[in-house]
């Protein structure tokens, strides 16, 4: 008997439990939610504007608008001297949902969280109030916002940015864009970058090659790698006619912009390791994602820049589908570098989500 009474009062403890969780909810609590998560949202950027954090602040724009917007650009405004600096948190003075256009590219979004704030500040030294009305889009986990007010207005500020490298210690002007935007933004990390000692562009008919990390030969080599022991990438011609032809020329740079993210593991140590389940390290497969979404953290300045266009996009999205791992490859496979759509994913989250969606932390962050 206590047992079945005991099976009873489980029960109807589930049933009430499962007549909580499907009571609807109303549209006002619902959208009493959508308001305090945005004002939420509106508070951290203010917060982010406050602490000078530019990387996170670029990170969390729109992913349209990154494409619009360089790290350097949105620099130049916030060290510039019309930007007001909150000095608190702002007062929401009012939210309100629904379709907006972006004056910059004339695109309309459908739904949009128009937010009033109101806050004080300091322009150039000087104590300021501003009211402001600002946009934001929910991407599924957190709310973007938009910057910009016009073609214009983003055109002054791509004007003040040193658009294109100098050639010196890269001879290949690619090459040289991929160091200038990973040394911009350690910059604005407060951290140090080293650049690659070298890029070494290497033939078949080079072979045997000595690098840092062994001799390649013909039989046991790699089209495209990074070496540790030596700082220095290797770039294999043949490779970059066929993936280029095969392509478009996008497709090479996601492959060099690739191991340029390998050099910044170095950099920060991130490195696979033997026993990552014992260790703490992380497997292979989860280094070589993470390279793939730092060449998208690359391709996305080059496209705010004029270097790329979002047409070369689908070069590196078809080269990612391309060279996906074999699907018997395991993850703990120590070549493992992830199937096609992982890489298409990984790359993804770099364009669109930036240092954040690639879980990278530079030193001095």
């Amino acid at each position: 008997m206590t047992s079945v009474m005991g099976n009873r009062v489980r029960l109807l403890g589930t049933l009430m439990l499962l007549m909580a969780v499907l009571v609807p909810v109303s549209p006002a609590a619902a959208q009493g939610d959508r308001v305090a998560s945005v004002s939420g949202a509106a508070i951290e950027i203010s917060r982010l504007e406050r602490s000078g954090d530019l990387l996170l602040l670029h990170d969390r724009l729109h992913p349209d608008v990154r494409l619009q917007v360089s790290r350097a650009a949105l620099g130049v405004w916030y060290h510039g001297p019309e930007a007001v600096i909150p000095t608190a948190d702002p007062e929401i003075l009012s939210v309100e949902f629904g379709s907006w256009t972006w004056p910059v590219t004339g695109r309309t979004y459908a739904d949009i969280a128009s937010v009033v704030v109101r806050q004080m500040g300091l322009r150039q030294g000087v104590e300021v109030e501003q009211t402001e009305l600002q946009h934001y889009w929910f991407d599924g986990t957190r709310w973007r916002w938009f910057f910009g007010s016009d073609p214009a207005f983003i055109e002054s500020l791509r004007a003040q940015v040193t658009q294109d490298a100098t050639v010196g210690q890269f001879q290949d002007i690619d090459h040289a864009r991929v160091d200038l935007v990973w040394s911009e933004i350690y910059a604005e990390a407060g951290a140090d970058y080293r650049s690659p000692d070298a890029v070494n562009v290497f033939s078949e008919l080079d072979f045997p090659l000595q690098t840092g990390c062994g001799v390649m030969t013909d039989e046991d080599y790699s089209e495209a790698a990074y070496c540790e022991f030596d700082q220095e990438i290797y770039l294999m011609v043949e490779f970059q006619n066929i993936i280029e032809r095969q392509f478009g020329e996008y497709a090479w740079q996601y492959a060099v912009s690739h191991e340029w993210g390998h050099h910044v593991q170095f950099l920060e140590g991130i490195d696979n390791t033997p026993n990552p389940e014992l260790d703490g390290g992380i497997y292979t497969i989860e280094k070589e994602l993470q390279a793939d979404c730092l060449a998208g953290i690359y391709a996305q300045e080059a496209i705010a820049r004029g270097w790329a266009t979002e047409v070369d996009l689908h070069d590196a999205y078809q080269v990612a589908l391309f060279i996906g791992d074999l699907p018997d490859t395991t993850f703990d496979d120590p070549t493992a570098h992830g199937t096609g759509e992982q890489r298409l994913q990984a790359f993804t989250n770099g364009l669109e989500d930036g240092l954040f969606g690639c879980n990278l932390y530079l030193s001095g962050e």
